[in-house]
């Protein structure tokens, strides 16, 4: 028996297609286009106006603090302030979710860039502005049990937070010891760099707490779970699968590898930079604010000038020795000091 019901549903859905509505129904915006600022409606959170009508949109991969979090209504006032930049005037890209509709998040929001005309909002514009401020960081935030998103390289800037230890306290850390995700009813907790144990040779042995490997293995066994388990960990997804561990009480950022869809928490690390605002020092005494040349008289194996690339010190003696945590120094090229330190898993320092 042919139904009745079919033929009918099928001219209702044609006109839906070719009017080129949402999944749910709703028109489909513009992938891309002109907009102007409507509200800040909280977090990371926008509504703006565009040719094809209004848009709620979240900027795209920054992790901010939420409602209820330590910082969440200066980070919402920073956000204003910046929107209302150029009179509100922006330009926008939506996020596509592969699926004839553009990727949302849970509250329906559409996961957007939003630049000044003639930026690319994917390397500058709002998020990273607001990145810039110390209100919001690069990345998603995740759990110990999730794996990071499988997408490109979403980090802006190097390793993590980068060098800069000597930078005065502002944004999160000024007000949440450094915390994205502080409870609003929890204290703020102390804080304070952890002492670096490097050798002779430049091979970094410890960092606080957190053992590394003496091995000449470039396998590192150091997880993200055990770095939780000795300090309160924040986790976010900058893409290229890889997850993000801040240790706002060590002052570290650490860098893990999760092959297909392994958690961040059975993830190995294999970097560890220095961050926030505290002048972390190794056990020989040379520290954040110390001249390049303290550095070389601590370290008699270390490679001769700077490196043309980032303006760093190699701590290493010679590329041929394949120790497991080859260690760099940044320097402010400006003042001729040591601005934080970094090291990595493997030959070579890679």
């Amino acid at each position: 028996m042919r139904s009745v019901t079919a033929r009918p549903l099928l001219l209702t859905l044609i006109p839906l297609l070719v009017l080129g509505l949402a999944a749910d129904g709703r028109a489909a915006p513009r992938r891309a286009g002109a907009a102007t600022l409507v509200s800040v409606d909280g977090p990371a959170r926008l509504t703006v106006k565009t040719k094809s009508g209004k848009l709620r949109i979240r900027l795209f991969s920054i992790d901010t603090p939420q409602v209820g979090e330590c910082g969440a209504p200066e980070s919402i006032a920073a956000l204003k302030k910046l929107a209302k930049r150029g009179k509100g005037r922006f330009r926008y890209e939506l996020l596509d979710g592969g699926t004839r509709d553009f990727e949302r998040d849970a509250e329906g929001r559409y996961l957007a860039f939003l630049a000044p005309p003639g930026q690319d909002g994917f390397f500058s514009g709002l998020g990273q502005d607001l990145v810039d401020t110390e209100w919001a960081r690069n990345g998603d935030a995740l759990a110990l049990t999730q794996p990071p998103i499988t997408h490109g390289d979403l980090t802006v800037g190097g390793a993590g937070a980068g060098f800069g230890s000597s930078r005065t306290p502002r944004g999160v850390w000024a007000l949440c010891g450094g915390r994205m995700h502080l409870p609003a009813s929890q204290p703020v907790p102390s804080h304070a760099p952890a002492t670096w144990a490097i050798t002779a040779d430049g091979v970094t042995e410890s960092i606080g707490p957190l053992a590394l490997s003496p091995t000449l293995s470039p396998s590192t066994n150091l997880t993200v779970a055990q770095v939780a388990a000795l300090a309160p960990v924040e986790l976010y997804d900058v893409g290229g699968s890889q997850c993000r561990a801040s240790v706002p009480s060590l002052q570290l950022v650490l860098s893990a590898a999760t092959p297909g869809k392994q958690p961040c928490g059975s993830a190995e690390v294999f970097a560890v930079v220095t961050s926030g605002p505290g002048a972390a020092a190794t056990t020989q005494g040379v520290g954040v604010g110390s001249s390049a040349s303290a550095a070389k008289a601590a370290f008699p194996r270390l490679a001769g000038g700077t490196d043309g690339e980032d303006g760093g010190l190699r701590l290493t003696g010679a590329d041929a020795l394949p120790w497991a945590w080859q260690t760099q120094a940044g320097v402010d090229e400006r003042t001729g000091t040591i601005d934080g330190f970094y090291t990595s898993a493997g030959p070579d320092g890679d």
